[in-house]
């Protein structure tokens, strides 16, 4: 065991795999905590969207086999499955759908938080009036302890799915992405810099079309966000929208890196 901090690290192996009724609870979690906290957003009608579409993406579970202090005698597979997912990988469709009102209220948060911490820029708007919209949520959430190396076949798979669906008619053929970014600010030497918590996300710094970036504020910060600030670095999420071909290019870099 690790320490970072005041933050313990476990050292485990894990998995991919599709998203299942029984994650509910986790992925629900995963939305509130980090990508969403304390917005008026349905998370909960957010995940059902997730596992509904589980033809595309992925969740990251412990392999059950490598797990630390599991014991074999326990056969509680619901109390597992809370337990062991740690991450969640996929692309919601920004195309409203009557069951999901969650994205009608996603597109109405991004343009409130576009227009309270971005520059005057009509992009977000024009691409989520478009009908269909073709602007597609790009959800990478996972655990502060989960590394980055999981992240290149986690997205190469989204990849390949993403493409499958397009063949199939399915709604996502994206022209463009949206992803909200979990940066620290930490100072050093009088010089504030950027830590990524999903370091794969920092290939986008410098080829987005439009972005702008907030503190999260007390009310809203998770209980890592806080052990952060213990750290002296300060939580902020930053919006970034870019083309579909620099989400290829990520991938192929991210792989060509392996």
């Amino acid at each position: 065991m690790d320490r970072i901090g005041n933050l313990e690290t476990i050292k485990f192996d894990v998995m991919g795999r599709c998203a299942e009724d029984s994650d509910f609870h986790g992925i629900r979690t995963l939305l509130s905590s980090q990508l969403l906290p304390h917005t008026d957003v349905d998370v909960s009608n957010l995940t059902d969207l997730v596992i509904e579409q589980n033809y595309v993406g992925s969740v990251i579970v412990e392999d059950c086999d490598t797990m630390p202090g599991t014991d074999d005698d326990d056969d509680d597979d619901d109390t597992l499955e809370e337990i062991t997912l740690l991450g969640v990988t996929t692309v919601v469709s920004l195309a409203e759908r009557e069951r999901f009102p969650c994205v009608k209220q996603l597109k109405e948060l991004l343009l409130t938080l576009a227009e309270k911490h971005g520059r005057n820029d009509a992009l977000i708007a024009n691409l989520l009036a478009e009908k269909p919209c073709k602007l597609g949520l790009l959800i990478n959430e996972r655990f502060v302890n989960i590394p980055q190396t999981i992240a290149p076949p986690i997205f190469f798979n989204l990849k390949k799915e993403l493409q499958s669906a397009v063949n199939k008619k399915m709604p996502f053929a994206f022209t463009h992405f949206v992803l909200i970014a979990k940066i620290n600010k930490v100072e050093i030497e009088n010089e504030v810099l950027d830590e990524w918590v999903n370091e794969e996300e920092e290939f986008l710094k410098g080829k987005t079309e439009y972005e702008f970036e907030f503190p999260l504020q007390a009310e809203d910060a998770s209980s890592i966000d806080e052990e952060m600030k213990q750290c002296g670095q300060v939580p902020y999420r930053r919006v970034m929208i870019f083309p579909a071909h620099v989400f290829e290019h990520l991938i192929d870099t991210l792989r060509a890196g392996q």
